[in-house]
């Protein structure tokens, strides 16, 4: 099992938009934080995508709430192509999750928050020894 890394006390509680803004990063940045933290779920998406701007601050909600130990990122595909190659991106949205540095969950297009949240939960407890 992987040490626990301790929660940001310091950061403010932010709504879901906010919090979106702020895990805005590119795919080196992504890269980094995959390699520092224990648990990193990324946010693929693309301004063009209705679907995309309306889950977004709900996805970023629901880490915060109910995976408040993982490092969410938000990655704009359209800014930063080349992470379309690097991740495998086929849709937007796109969700993929790394725990210990692996890739465990890969959801495209189409999901919901109760599919994501239960893809997330077992990986998250294994990770972090909770449930």
């Amino acid at each position: 099992m992987l040490a626990p890394s301790a929660p940001d006390a310091a950061l403010p509680r932010l709504d879901g938009e906010a919090l979106a803004e702020a895990a805005r990063t590119d795919p080196d940045g992504l890269a980094r934080l995959v390699d520092e933290h224990d648990a990193v779920i990324a946010w693929f998406a693309q301004p063009s995508c209705s679907i995309c701007t309306v889950l977004q601050p709900q996805v970023a909600e629901l880490a915060a709430r109910r995976f408040p130990r993982a490092r969410f990122a938000v990655l704009d595909v359209a800014a930063h192509p080349e992470a379309i190659h690097r991740h495998r991106i086929l849709a937007a949205p796109t969700v993929v999750a790394w725990f210990g540095g692996r890739e465990w969950v890969r959801l495209g297009r189409g999901f919901g928050l109760v599919e994501l949240e239960r893809a997330l939960a077992r990986p998250y407890a294994l990770c972090f020894g909770e449930g």
